[in-house]
């Protein structure tokens, strides 16, 4: 019979451990179920960039950046000013210690000064001056020596007679010499065409006041002349009631048919150059060379000249305005020859 009890009290102990299991157990699946509940009905936050948000991301990136650079700047900076006060500060110092040491020699100076006696103060007068002497003199020894090294340079001067210029009348030779190249101009033969031409142009005169005509080229020269008609009233005319008119050459100009024409004057002055072949061909006597030139070469055109003299040729300058080119008129001047 106790055997009997104590088994029942047993299954009844074990019921009641696996009531309170269950319930445990139901209470976890009830937990379990409120939660996927809330998780189901949980809002989702889905993690979607923002272009605005990274843009003032890389902003503020770039802001920290900058200061970051310019907090370095300014230590660096301040690092410098510092050293410059702490070296200001130290020269001030020097210049203070200078200044006293200074103050203090002057001083010291003055004080032997009024020692001496005033035989002392003469002796120390004349040593004063001495030193100042001998430093004089020094300076002088210097300056003769420099002197001595630098050998003067000695300048030849050409010296030629200065004949009496005469009006050229006879045989004459005309050159150019422009950007220090010498050019003969075929004149004599530019004046022969233009006489032919004239000519043949007078009949065109008889219904026109003035006209121009353009030649050439020749020997690397093109003339352009103008010819003018002129008439003469009845009442200024020699025979009473029979006026008149006559035709005549107003101007003509050579203009070189390029920039630069003729042999450089190195050139020109040596033998066998195109010259000297022309000048050989004249008697230096008889002959006078006329020589148009240009401001750029007047150095050139004493070289010319002195070249000429020693051939025995009498030459006559014509000074041209830089851009005028040769001319000549009935009413202009003929050459004067040295």
């Amino acid at each position: 019979m106790a055997k009997r009890r104590k088994e029942e009290n047993n299954s009844s102990g074990q019921d009641s451990f696996l009531d309170i299991v269950g319930n445990i157990v139901g209470i976890l699946i009830i937990l379990v179920l409120v939660v996927g509940v809330r998780v189901k009905n949980a809002p989702v936050t889905l993690s979607i960039p923002d272009p605005r948000r990274e843009a003032e991301e890389k902003t503020l990136r770039e802001d920290l950046q900058t200061e970051a650079a310019i907090r370095s700047d300014v230590l660096q900076a301040a690092e410098k000013i510092n050293t410059i006060q702490n070296s200001l500060v130290v020269q001030d110092t020097i210049r203070s210690n200078l200044a006293t040491k200074k103050a203090l020699l002057e001083k010291e100076i003055e004080s032997r000064q009024k020692e001496l006696g005033s035989q002392k103060q003469k002796e120390f007068r004349q040593g004063q001056k001495l030193t100042e002497a001998n430093r004089q003199l020094a300076l002088l020894q210097m300056a003769l020596e420099q002197q001595e090294r630098e050998k003067p340079k000695t300048e030849k001067v050409a010296s030629y007679p200065t004949p009496i210029s005469q009006t050229v009348h006879g045989n004459e030779i005309h050159l150019q010499l422009q950007g220090n190249c010498v050019a003969i101009v075929p004149m004599d033969e530019m004046i022969e065409v233009l006489k032919a031409d004239f000519q043949e142009q007078l009949h065109r005169m008889q219904y026109q006041d003035e006209m121009t005509r353009r030649l050439g080229p020749l020997g690397g020269f093109r003339m352009q002349y103008v010819m003018e008609r002129h008439v003469i009233p009845v009442d200024s005319a020699r025979r009473p009631g029979r006026g008149g008119m006559y035709v005549r050459l107003k101007r003509f100009t050579l203009m070189p048919v390029a920039q630069q024409i003729g042999e450089p004057i190195d050139v020109a002055l040596q033998k066998d150059s195109e010259l000297l072949e022309l000048l050989a061909k004249h008697h230096p006597g008889r002959t006078t060379v006329t020589v148009w030139t240009y401001p750029e070469s007047f150095n050139a055109f004493r070289r010319l000249k002195e070249r000429l003299f020693q051939l025995g040729y009498a030459t006559a300058g014509r000074p041209l305005p830089e851009g005028i080119p040769i001319g000549a008129s009935p009413d202009g001047s003929r050459s004067s020859a040295q």
